[in-house]
């Protein structure tokens, strides 16, 4: 289901129809649904099958790890700059209190 929402969305014909917000959302959400999907059925195999299934569960792991990793790194990032915006320097280097003094 979801790979063929993904599909049809890739496409400008469809994509017009929804916000840039509600594709985000909607291809976010697909690719963490076959995320998990291919790590739960490499991971049933592994003791059923092979234990060869081991090696490709620990890519998607490591893929999963990546993806939240950098998703925190980008929320620290923006809270960083929010906090560095309200009393942070301004374009000439100072900090408000600063540049009330050089007045």
């Amino acid at each position: 289901m979801f790979i063929a929402l993904l599909a049809a969305t890739s496409f400008s014909i469809f994509s017009r129809h929804l916000s840039a917000a509600a594709w985000k959302r909607l291809h976010t959400t697909g690719i963490w649904v076959i995320a998990i999907i291919f790590a739960l059925s490499f991971l049933k195999r592994v003791p059923t099958v092979s234990a060869l299934y081991v090696i490709p569960l620990l890519i998607v792991c490591v893929a999963i790890a990546v993806r939240l990793i950098g998703k925190r790194a980008q929320a620290r990032k923006r809270t960083r700059a929010e906090i560095r915006g309200t009393s942070g320097p301004n374009k000439s280097g100072m900090t408000p209190a600063n540049s009330r003094l050089a007045g």
